[in-house]
């Protein structure tokens, strides 16, 4: 009997663990883009110059860089109307596909 009221409460610790570790991470997350420097990096004249940049590794520059903005609540319309603006509607459809 004891054993079944002792599972529960595993459970419900290891839920709360975890609710805990995302507000931890959702505030350092804002935290970040809010008070630090990151913000002016995430326009799309400053990630459009950085692709540009990155000749050949473009894309896959591209699709981790969407990839961590979607972990970080960077707004999708941005990254996929900067995908479709510096390669093409086909492409860039392409990359934001696989960069989700």
């Amino acid at each position: 009997m004891e054993e079944t009221l002792q599972k529960p409460k595993k459970k419900t610790s290891k839920a709360v663990l975890k609710a805990m570790v995302f507000v931890v991470f959702v505030v350092a997350a804002i935290f970040l883009i809010r008070f630090t420097p990151i913000k002016n990096y995430l326009t799309a004249d400053a990630l459009g110059a950085f692709l540009e940049g990155a000749g050949l590794w473009a894309p896959v520059v591209y699709m981790m860089i969407y990839a961590v903005g979607v972990c970080l609540f960077v707004p999708g319309t941005l990254l996929t109307g900067l995908g479709a603006a510096i390669f093409g509607a086909y492409w860039g459809f392409l990359y934001v596909w696989i960069g989700a």
